[in-house]
C-alpha cells in the first residue's frame, strides 16, 4: 500500500497536534494512521512547535539550607538540621545560655 507524501504545512500541523495531544508517540501515530517511525522522524526535524513558540521565564526559589550553623563565642560551631524540632532547639539554646 503506497503512502502519500504530506506537505511541510501538513507535517507541521500534525507535529503541533501531537505536542498538544498529550498522547504517546505510538498511540498518536496509530490513531492518525502514521507509521511511528515517520512521526519520530518528523519530530526530530521539528522537535517543538517552533513557529511562534512562546517561552515563559521560570525562576526557581533558592534551595533551603539542610543545616544551620550556630557559632558559639568560644569558637565551637553547632550544626543544626533545618527540620529539627523547634521545642528541642529551644531547650538546647536554653541550656547553652546557662553555660
Amino acid at each position: 500500500m503506497p503512502t502519500r507524501r504530506r506537505t511541510p504545512a501538513e507535517i507541521s500541523k500534525i507535529v503541533t497536534q501531537y505536542h498538544d495531544s498529550g498522547q504517546s508517540r505510538q498511540d498518536f501515530a496509530k490513531r492518525h494512521g502514521i507509521a511511528p517511525a515517520t512521526l519520530a522522524r518528523w519530530l526530530q526535524r521539528r522537535p517543538s512547535n517552533s513557529a511562534g513558540a512562546n517561552f515563559v521565564r521560570v525562576i526557581a526559589p533558592p534551595p533551603s539550607p539542610a543545616w544551620f550553623v550556630l557559632a558559639l563565642p568560644d569558637g565551637r560551631r553547632l550544626h543544626i538540621p533545618a527540620g529539627c524540632d523547634p521545642d528541642a532547639l529551644r531547650s538546647l539554646l536554653g541550656v547553652l545560655s546557662g553555660c
